[in-house]
């Protein structure tokens, strides 16, 4: 009684955990205005417009560039997903040109997060600086939200990936 008791609570925990050590990796997809983005929209006085960037795994991928300041738009079936940038920071942003998603080995279809990098200018001791921020979004079947800015440091990259693997349970920075 004892010894089956023992081998279903080991079962249990071996399946319920097998999750924590599934291999995790990453896929791209390009997001260079110049090279991969149409323009679908110029706004008033050419102060920007809207890029579609291309698809990945059937979530288009979308870019809002107004008054120097740059936006992503996430639509995955049928409902668009505004990433809210805009609320991060108060300078001027621009996009890097590449989004990292996460995913388990194997299933660049099934991303639960995203990492993608903003350039912000921000004004220390009267100077406009630029600063280069790494961006982490998690993905969830009901929504697509920003959890988390790393800012440049030692590790940046690697940090910026522990986020993203933990994303899930990470809520969002604002609702939009």
């Amino acid at each position: 009684m004892m010894k089956g008791t023992i081998m279903k609570i080991y079962i249990f925990l071996l399946l319920s955990t097998s999750f924590l050590f599934a291999e995790n990796t990453s896929s791209y997809h390009s997001i260079d205005i110049e090279k991969n983005c149409k323009v679908t929209e110029v706004y008033e006085a050419n102060m920007g417009g809207s890029l579609s960037c291309g698809n990945y795994h059937g979530m288009k991928v979308s870019i809002a560039d107004d008054d120097l300041r740059m936006n992503l738009y996430l639509t995955r079936n049928k409902k668009e997903h505004n990433l809210g940038i805009w609320n991060l920071f108060h300078g001027f942003t621009e996009l890097g040109k590449v989004i990292e998603f996460r995913h388990p080995k194997g299933k660049p279809d099934k991303p639960y997060a995203m990492i993608f990098r903003l350039h912000v200018q921000e004004y220390r001791n009267d100077k406009s600086v630029n600063v280069s921020y790494l961006i982490v979004a998690k993905m969830t079947p009901e929504r697509i939200c920003v959890v988390g800015k790393i800012k440049p440091q030692k590790n940046q990259n690697l940090l910026t990936r522990k986020m993203a693997d933990k994303a899930r349970s990470i809520p969002c920075l604002f609702e939009l």
